[in-house]
This record gives C-alpha cells, structure tokens and sequence, in this order.
C-alpha cells in the first residue's frame, strides 16, 4: 500500500469498495502474501501494510484492516495515528465499545489499541455496512475524555 488512500465510510478505503470481488481486488492489488480461510466465517487476505477480509459466501469486501503507519485520510486528516478516537468523535459523537474495541458505527470503522496505549494492538478497521449488527446490543457507549 503505498502513498494515501481517502476514505469514504461504508463506501470505500481507496480503490477498494466494499463489495468487491476477490477477483477484482486481485486484479487492482495483485495476488495477495498470504491467504487464510476460517471455515463459515471468513476468508483474509494478508498484503503489505493491508488486511482484507471477505465475506465467505460471496466472497466479497466486507472489512478492510490497517496497521500504523498506514495513510488513510478522511476529511483532509491522516486518521491512523495517535489520537483517532479524539479525531473520529468529532465525525460520530456517539462511539460504542465492546472487548477493548472503539466502534464508530456512523463512520463504520473500529478501533483497538489507541485508547489504552498498548501498541502491539493498535489496528484500524474500516467495515461495510451491517458488519456490526449482531454486536450491536452488547456494544457499550464509549466516553471520549
């Protein structure tokens, strides 16, 4: 992944939309370092600096995740450094939280890692729309301070 890739919430990360085909990505992207299948959940496509996940059925789009260091910008901000959550609750005042996981369900990106420091887990994932609804009762607010 190179140079900055805009964000559009529950469109697209770059040119990667959500809903696209396994096949369409690898004819943008190239082939994928490593594949990994979970059986009736997933399938993750590992590339540099990128995560996609597709839905298992359909093989399509449905999450796309970055580690730090990763360019994404959104309304003219690199968002994946320190202080997302601040960043993000400008644009959804109402964040949820589950397992340590900031979920900005307005934006459809969640967040683990930036709001307690702990840098090993610090990742940003940008979902399509419906990918939360079943957590969606368990999800806590989450107090920006």
């Amino acid at each position: 992944m190179a140079g900055k890739w805009l964000f559009t919430p529950y469109v697209s990360v770059g040119p990667i939309k959500f809903g696209m085909s396994r096949e369409d990505v690898k004819n943008l992207l190239g082939r994928p370092i490593k594949t990994h299948i979970v059986a009736g959940e997933k399938i993750s496509e590992f590339r540099e600096n990128l995560i996609i996940d597709y839905a298992e059925d359909d093989e399509t789009v449905d999450e796309i995740s970055c580690p730090p260091g990763c360019n994404i910008v959104f309304h003219d901000r690199s968002i994946i450094q320190d202080g997302i959550i601040e960043t993000l609750s400008k644009f959804d005042e109402m964040p949820r939280e589950l397992h340590g996981i900031v979920v900005f369900l307005k934006l459809g990106i969640a967040v683990s890692g930036y709001h307690d420091g702990d840098d090993s887990q610090k990742n940003v994932t940008f979902f399509k729309e419906g990918c939360w609804d079943s957590f969606k009762e368990k999800l806590k607010p989450f107090y920006v301070e």
